[in-house]
């Protein structure tokens, strides 16, 4: 029960790596509140959680929208009083060959994945600083902003500025004890994921063949690796990121 009592916001808390998050903190006695921009995941999972005997509730929010997010952080406030931790989770994953990159490719890969994340990490500083009580954030990175990846530039741009955007924000808050922090996870066994895969087996035979332990993660890993980061075994790392990719970027 690491968590117990805590107030910990997700952003795209309906799926993949933002639901087993989510499940993960609850069973360790947080009370957990989780946005997205489709309600009915969101109540999904929110009612297996209160069906486990966990708490969480779940507000609409698009992350494009500043004064939304805002007004996510007011409203979770309003509701429980403070927020201790934030997973920065909502993102967006494009791919295209740079020539047939649209500019909505790359304005919906910003708004989402970079300012969206910005904007959540504002909001939540500002209230953590009124509460006085320090806080852990995690945001999400990818691999993809450790290496470059092929017809992904835009995800890439993204998920490379949110390394930088952690590094500088951690600095910034280190002295009123909220730690800033971002996970760079691999190929992760979610929905998204298994709609390419079964769309072409071949290619993802071949990529868990380029996998160093010869598989794909689970959405459960990388929570796992998210909620150490959230809790005081983690007290003394601020700035950080950490690669949860089975070592596939180790030998790159």
């Amino acid at each position: 029960m690491r968590f117990n009592g805590e107030v910990v916001l997700i952003t795209g808390g309906g799926t993949g790596i933002g639901k087993a998050a989510a499940i993960a903190f609850s069973r360790e006695g947080a009370k957990v509140v989780i946005c997205g921009r489709r309600e009915e995941p969101l109540k999904e999972v929110v009612a297996e959680i209160v069906k486990n005997g966990g708490e969480a509730t779940y507000f609409i929010c698009d992350v494009r929208k500043s004064e939304l997010v805002d007004k996510l952080v007011q409203d979770t406030t309003d509701k429980y009083g403070r927020i201790n931790i934030l997973f920065n989770n909502a993102g967006v994953s494009l791919s295209n060959p740079i020539e047939e990159t649209t500019d909505e490719d790359v304005n919906e890969s910003l708004d989402i994945n970079v300012k969206g994340e910005f904007w959540a990490l504002r909001a939540v500083i500002r209230q953590m600083k009124k509460q006085g009580s320090g806080g852990a954030i995690i945001n999400m990175s990818s691999m993809a902003g450790l290496i470059g990846r092929p017809w992904r530039s835009a995800y890439c741009a993204s998920k490379g500025a949110i390394l930088s955007m952690t590094r500088s924000i951690a600095l910034e808050v280190a002295k009123d004890n909220i730690r800033v922090n971002c996970v760079c996870p691999g190929t992760i066994d979610t929905d998204m994921t298994r709609e390419v895969l079964r769309a072409a087996p071949v290619v993802a035979q071949g990529l868990i063949d380029s996998q160093p332990m010869k598989r794909i993660a689970s959405a459960e890993e990388v929570a796992s690796a998210v909620l150490f980061l959230a809790s005081d075994d983690a007290s003394f790392i601020t700035g950080a990121s950490l690669t949860i990719d089975g070592g596939f970027t180790a030998g790159k």
